[in-house]
């Protein structure tokens, strides 16, 4: 059974080798760590008005871990994505309104550079030589665009036409 068939990772486990040019593709995959932040932020945004959440209580309404999304809640607070409030009704709130806070902002204080090949980010000896460097770098353009261009605002705008039990929009402003 090929690389194709059983998928990446089961080509992995297998001791597969996949080609260079497949890995480029597994490489543009946000992790967990990225979805997981801009779900819980998106919590935060709904309930930006109101009191403080706990991590258990976005845990719980998000169905993630509140051990890993404590080390996610670190990133985002050492990028001032967040603050925290002490004391018995603590948790945590937005650093700043929903329409300041871009999805790029997001994942990358949680994942680091978003950028689809390693090339872009270290530098490469081939640059001026490759033509797909030059295809890899007006990707990285667009991707950055795209998530510059969304707020967490746009977000809570979806959710609330996508579910009517959603909190007011006016809070997330």
């Amino acid at each position: 059974m090929g690389a194709a068939v059983l998928g990446f990772e089961g080509a992995i486990k297998k001791g597969l080798t996949i080609p260079y040019h497949f890995t480029i593709i597994s490489e543009m995959k946000l992790s967990t760590k990225g979805r997981y932040a801009v779900r819980a932020m998106l919590t935060l945004a709904l309930n930006q008005g109101g009191n403080p959440l706990s991590l258990r209580e976005i845990s719980l309404r998000e169905g993630i871990s509140d051990k890993y999304l404590g080390q996610i809640f670190l990133r985002l607070k050492r990028v001032g994505l967040v603050r925290t409030v002490r004391g018995a009704n603590g948790g945590y709130l937005l650093g700043k309104g929903a329409k300041e806070i871009t999805l790029r902002e997001i994942l990358e204080g949680v994942e680091g550079s978003l950028a689809p090949v390693f090339c872009l980010e270290e530098g490469c000896e081939r640059a001026a030589k490759c033509v797909a460097h030059r295809l890899w770098r007006e990707l990285y353009g667009v991707i950055k665009g795209f998530l510059s261009s969304r707020t967490l605002f746009d977000l809570c705008q979806l959710a609330k036409e996508g579910n009517p039990l959603t909190p007011d929009l006016e809070k997330a402003e």
